[in-house]
């Protein structure tokens, strides 16, 4: 005998008998475990529509069949109502106390004819034409006047002048400009200078006039050329052109 076979006589796992059981434990083991998984979960599904039905079926109230003779239903609720309401009994400070039924026969109570004389108004005390019996004469004299209708508001004065302008703001609204030819005799002896030249713009958009504030000779009869080809958008106040009165000022440099 080899000693292989020897030493697999020993051990227990090598058995087939005890092999054969532990898998036959496993599947017992392995259904039974899907059995109760596949209980609980059919339980928890259930259990709420089970509870759902129970609630259902609290509230389902099988009517009862009338017998021949017995009141109508408004009439016990009615009688049920009376039997449980009682009429409250209101006291005051003076003494007075509320009924607790009423009466078979009410008191008609009439206000003298004199009670409120004092408080209505005399007929024609008003302001409009009325008559007693509800009819309005058109063709009566009204003592109404019609209403008197208000003066149409005085347009805003116009300037008597042309209106003063920021430089800024005017050279914003400048549309066409033509670029001062730099005279030659002061390019050949590289003078640079500035003009400032006051200037009356008419509601067109148009030089009007030109006047030198400062500046020096050799550049003016240049930039007043320039300038009057000068085109501005009109300037417009309370929705009409007026004219502009600004300051225009050109400056010549070199490059170099």
């Amino acid at each position: 005998m080899s000693r292989q076979n020897v030493l697999s006589g020993c051990l227990v796992e090598s058995d087939p008998v005890m092999i054969a059981r532990a898998r036959q434990a496993k599947r017992r083991t392995l259904l039974v475990a899907v059995i109760l998984q596949v209980l609980l979960v059919g339980l928890l599904v259930l259990a709420p529509l089970l509870g759902a039905a129970e609630k259902l079926s609290a509230r389902i109230i099988t009517p009862t069949v009338p017998y021949k003779g017995s009141p109508k239903r408004s009439e016990v609720v009615h009688e049920k109502q009376r039997g449980q309401h009682k009429p409250p009994v209101v006291t005051s400070k003076s003494g007075l106390i509320a009924p607790t039924h009423i009466p078979p026969q009410v008191a008609d109570i009439h206000d003298p004819p004199d009670a409120f004389t004092a408080q209505q108004e005399p007929i024609g005390s008003g302001t409009g034409i009325g008559r007693p019996d509800g009819v309005i004469d058109l063709d009566a004299p009204s003592d109404r006047r019609p209403a008197i209708p208000k003066p149409p508001e005085a347009p805003a004065p116009k300037p008597k002048g042309p209106v003063v302008v920021p430089p800024a703001v005017q050279e914003a609204r400048l549309i066409f400009r033509v670029q001062p030819i730099y005279p030659p005799l002061p390019r050949s002896a590289g003078i640079e200078g500035k003009v400032v030249l006051r200037a009356v713009i008419a509601k067109d958009g148009t030089i009007q006039s030109l006047e030198t504030v400062s500046g020096n000779p050799l550049f003016i009869i240049a930039t007043r050329e320039a300038i009057l080809r000068w085109r501005y958008q009109p300037t417009l106040l309370h929705g009409e052109p007026v004219e502009v009165e600004t300051v225009i000022t050109v400056v010549f440099t070199l490059r170099r």
